[in-house]
């Protein structure tokens, strides 16, 4: 899948999928919106082509295949690129999630306590950070 060009340096992506931008200067408030509402504040011309690549939505209701990839903050040697869990059936990426928690609980990849392993999930080739 080819890269869009690149933003404008002064434009900034929110998780939400929102632009924002300070088009009024650092000291008043930000300017927050889509992509052609902010390159209007900031006086450009607004570009279909510069339009971000994002995750197909879901339809509504139907479950999707996810893979879920673990990863441990102090992995050994053959836990480098983590562990694989999956293809899940669910809904959502948290579910997803939620899922492969309760397979890595069950399977003992979990015994390392809170905050030294941290789950990924990918949807059809998207990567999608938890």
């Amino acid at each position: 899948m080819p890269h869009p060009p690149p933003l404008d340096p002064r434009i900034g992506m929110l998780n939400s999928g929102r632009f924002y931008a300070f088009a009024d200067g650092l000291d008043k408030p930000e300017t927050i919106g889509t992509l052609a509402e902010v390159q209007g504040a900031l006086g450009l011309k607004p570009s279909a082509s510069q339009a971000p690549a994002t995750a197909p939505k879901e339809a509504a209701g139907q479950p999707q295949s996810w893979q879920v990839t673990m990863r441990f903050a102090y992995p050994a040697w053959d836990e480098v690129d983590g562990i694989l869990l999956g293809p899940f059936a669910a809904k959502g990426k948290a579910d997803a999630i939620r899922q492969a928690r309760r397979v890595a609980e069950r399977d003992g990849h979990a015994c390392t306590g809170k905050g030294r392993y941290w789950f990924t999930a990918s949807l059809d080739g998207w990567m999608l950070e938890s």
